[in-house]
């Protein structure tokens, strides 16, 4: 299945870009346009990031049935739309925020380009929410208390342990670069 969608992904990429003729306006090709802005990104990563957004969109387009994204069917209720089936289809708020920040940037440099008008401008009324922040869970003192003095029948456990604790002690270090750390000489790593 995942071969198949790469290949219409790619040949509706190829029919998309054939028809790259801009009249301007509301009905011009907002994913043709999406993806001549990310194909100009400076970076590679940044140009596979469009690249992958572009075919999210398009994922999008087809769930809704519609063959062409407009200027104009960006409104308050497309982004809306479009948010929500981000979240529907499983893809994580850091996604989200990517995509649609990407959406308003292409959009806004349409813009800036005499492309679309700012009359219309659906970011006047649509605000991308924020990626929300993850709770820290952490131990309080007790807990840590508990943690360093029990006795734990073996010895794997309390390796497991003492590695946990090592990485508190070192503020966060990751758990893969202390097991590369090799051993320490003369109290020295």
């Amino acid at each position: 299945a995942n071969d198949i969608r790469e290949r219409a992904c790619v040949h509706t990429r190829k029919h998309t870009q054939e028809k790259k003729q801009y009249h301007g306006g509301m009905d011009a090709d907002f994913l043709t346009w999406f993806d001549q802005y990310g194909n100009g990104r400076q970076t590679e990563k940044t140009k596979k990031s469009y690249e992958y957004a572009w075919n999210v969109l398009r994922e999008y387009c087809e769930s809704r049935r519609f063959n062409v994204l407009r200027f104009g069917d960006i409104d308050y209720s497309r982004l809306t739309d479009l948010a929500k089936w981000l979240r529907e289809t499983g893809r994580g708020e850091s996604t989200r925020h990517m995509i649609e920040c990407y959406v308003r940037a292409a959009y806004k440099d349409a813009q800036k380009r005499r492309m679309v008008s700012r009359e219309n401008d659906p970011y006047y009324d649509y605000s991308i929410k924020p990626v929300p922040r993850k709770k820290i869970q952490s131990l309080n003192i007790e807990q840590m208390h508990t943690l360093m003095t029990a006795k734990i029948p073996t010895s794997g456990l309390a390796k497991a342990r003492d590695i946990a604790m090592m990485s508190f002690y070192l503020c966060g270090a990751n758990l893969l670069d202390i097991y590369e750390m090799g051993s320490a000489q003369d109290g020295a790593a």
